[in-house]
């Protein structure tokens, strides 16, 4: 591997944390918020809901044929 591709991996690995640590801090704020108005289980079920939308968009996904290659012709 050249210098520049593990510089390159490492500044994938920083931005991954970084957008990962950005979203973790309002998700706590917002599950505590809940489990302070609400108790617990509105946290535990409003987690559960949205795993559920999430995993149904995930089922309902389609990838653009032009992105992956596979469209008519290829």
């Amino acid at each position: 591997m050249n210098k520049r591709v593990i510089w390159l991996s490492g500044t994938a690995v920083g931005i991954f944390n970084l957008v990962t640590g950005g979203a973790l801090l309002p998700a706590s704020v917002i599950a505590g918020s809940l489990w302070s108005v609400f108790g617990a289980s509105a946290t535990f079920i409003t987690g559960a809901s949205v795993a559920a939308l999430a995993a149904i968009g995930l089922l309902l996904y389609r990838p653009d044929a032009r992105a992956t290659g596979q469209g008519a012709g290829a």
